[in-house]
């Protein structure tokens, strides 16, 4: 083989393997991936995944009805630890689940006010991936949410509720929906909510104070709990009284 052709089946090869990087590049350009906004590996202990993967692994079709749900569930899918419920898990018997340890609740009176309102709507978008927002909005994955403060559970008109939350009752409340935020598919075992929640408290009243949007009018405050009545009373008393004139 002379100089000449071997000069050719290098400009060849040279040319191949241009064309193949200029494809990549022009199919990156086309179909970019949409990479995880949050580490897709979480240190035992420091955070929490952004879906509960022990409710994605009972439902895998639901989890997967769009490229981006697809996307993000292939990322998480790398800490899959947690044990689904009703699994047998160490040390316990199967059906059964760990439950969150209980908090104590805040005093919404005065919580929610303080809350805030822009980070909660930040979080809500979270919420839009599954459920609307607007009133008379369509059901998602999820019912819609306009009205949710105060309604009761499991009533929203045309979307099929899971019979655990259809059997559970009871009203949205701002406790209600505190509580469930927190972590739903331990809250209540075997929903179809495949969130896997808020852990920070401060999370939850910015979103519960964005929340009050979702209705004609805010819904009213509950009450101040006991124990903050009794402080209040207490500073009133301990106030000195304004000079006298």
């Amino acid at each position: 083989m002379d100089l000449l052709e071997g000069s050719k089946y290098a400009a060849a090869a040279m040319g191949a393997l241009l064309l193949a990087k200029c494809c990549d590049w022009l199919a990156g350009a086309m179909y970019p991936v949409p990479y995880l906004e949050r580490p897709a590996y979480n240190v035992p202990g420091a955070t929490e995944p952004a879906v509960d993967l022990a409710s994605l692994r009972l439902r895998w079709p639901q989890a997967l009805g769009s490229t981006e749900d697809r996307v993000r569930l292939l990322g998480y899918m790398r800490d899959m630890r947690q044990p689904a419920p009703g699994t047998a898990t160490a040390g316990g018997e199967a059906g059964t689940s760990a439950a969150p340890a209980p908090e104590q609740m805040p005093d919404f009176a005065s919580a929610i006010p303080a809350a805030d309102v822009a980070a909660g709507k930040e979080i809500a978008q979270r919420c839009q991936q599954c459920h609307d927002l607007s009133k008379g909005g369509p059901n998602k994955i999820g019912p819609d949410l306009y009205g949710i403060i105060g309604r009761p559970r499991a009533s929203h008109p045309g979307f099929s509720y899971s019979t655990v939350m259809t059997a559970k009752g009871g009203t949205w409340t701002y406790e209600e929906i505190f509580r469930f935020l927190r972590s739903p598919g331990r809250y209540i075992p075997g929903t179809k909510m495949s969130f896997i929640g808020l852990p920070r408290a401060q999370d939850r009243l910015n979103l519960l104070a964005f929340m009050r949007s979702w209705a004609d009018t805010p819904p009213p405050l509950p009450p101040h709990t006991a124990t903050q009545a009794a402080a209040d009373t207490s500073a009133k008393a301990a106030k000195p009284p304004p000079p006298k004139p």
